[in-house]
């Protein structure tokens, strides 16, 4: 199973399928041989692979959040932001979970367009929870660190020590799509998977991969987690986490889908299947099992909107948990947000089947 394959923030797979003119064959070929690479890496550096699954993919436990912390650079006294903000953050992270860290400055993508500022301004102020006051001057003041799956508690160990400090600003959850989550996933890089009391980093190709080498400078070691390091051919397609986004990305996808099947031609011209079977069985029309939809308590929806939704999730830029199982079916998952009866969203993981001789998705379950 390849839990994610990233391109949009890594371009190696893009511009070399361009470059050399290669063949979705020849790129089914590459992903599949890369990813061997990058097990064998991990498992040299003594990490299962599949103790990360949960940093790199959506986060869907109730229990859990995906958090921005805000920081407002301006009132820290060094260029080096960054790297006090982290210094004590570090120091307060747990560890017994498992997530991503991301991070970057709140800076200005969309500054061609007339009153850029005022947006970001918008999208910043009807997500946060403030702890410290900040005067918006300009959005890049703003330093944001991004969490994909920590707890309540977690969080507030976090928060609660922090609110000292004068340039923390506040945080955000961000458990459902919004403007600000999806422009996040335009800006921020990858600093790290933290697996426990493991922090798995990135290390630039043509260095040693023997070695363990903290390029970011952070004092995880100081703070006693166990640090290693992965070469960023490995590391970048397979083991940096995706922020969802409502904006499509077609060539991520793309690469998503080609590394399940040798030939992969668009969205554009994929069939999503709800046969009427499998939809009474999923909203409670038929007898026996079903009804799954009725029983996680969401709102009245339509077949037609059901498949919507899904579609619109697989021609964004995430799909996940890509794998062939034993009868040869080639499955993928992707993460919907649904209304619930009480006016409440919640996310729940879709299960798919890809037909690539047809072009044809279909469902196979939802959890």
């Amino acid at each position: 199973m390849i839990f994610t394959v990233n391109t949009s923030g890594y371009l190696l797979y893009p511009v070399a399928k361009s470059a050399f003119e290669m063949s979705d064959e020849d790129v089914y070929n590459m992903i599949n041989y890369e990813f061997s690479v990058m097990l064998k890496r991990l498992e040299e550096k003594g990490v299962k692979y599949d103790t990360l699954k949960r940093a790199l993919i959506p986060n869907q436990d109730k229990d859990n959040n995906e958090v921005c912390l805000v920081f407002d650079s301006t009132l820290i006294d060094s260029s080096f932001y960054g790297y006090t903000i982290f210094n004590e953050i570090i120091p307060l992270i747990d560890k017994k979970s498992t997530y991503s860290i991301l991070a970057g400055d709140y800076i200005d993508i969309i500054n061609n367009v007339q009153n850029s500022q005022q947006y970001l301004y918008d999208a910043l102020k009807e997500m946060i929870i403030e702890c410290n006051n900040s005067v918006y001057q300009h959005s890049s003041q703003y330093y944001l660190i991004f969490f994909n799956s920590i707890t309540d508690n977690q969080l507030l160990a976090i928060t609660s020590k922090l609110q000292k400090f004068k340039w923390f600003h506040g945080y955000m959850l961000l458990n459902s799509n919004s403007r600000f989550k999806t422009y996040l996933s335009c800006i921020l890089c990858h600093i790290c998977i933290k697996t426990k009391n493991t922090v798995i980093i990135s290390h630039p190709s043509d260095y040693d991969d023997n070695e363990n080498i903290n390029m970011a400078g952070y004092p995880f070691e100081e703070s006693g987690f166990k640090l290693v390091s992965i070469n960023d051919d490995s590391f970048g397609p397979f083991l940096s986490y995706k922020i969802e986004s409502i904006v499509p990305d077609k060539d991520d996808i793309s690469f998503s889908f080609n590394a399940l099947f040798k030939k992969f031609d668009s969205t554009e011209k994929l069939h999503l299947n709800i046969s009427d079977d499998k939809w009474g069985y999923l909203n409670g029309d038929s007898k026996g099992k079903g009804g799954i939809i009725k029983s996680f308590e969401f709102g009245d929806i339509s077949k037609d909107d059901f498949r919507n939704i899904i579609f619109k999730q697989i021609c964004s830029n995430y799909i996940y948990n890509l794998r062939t199982n034993e009868h040869g079916d080639r499955l993928f998952n992707v993460c919907i947000e649904l209304p619930t009866k009480n006016g409440n969203i919640r996310k729940t993981t879709v299960a798919l089947k890809y037909n690539p001789h047809l072009g044809e998705v279909s469902v196979v379950t939802i959890t």
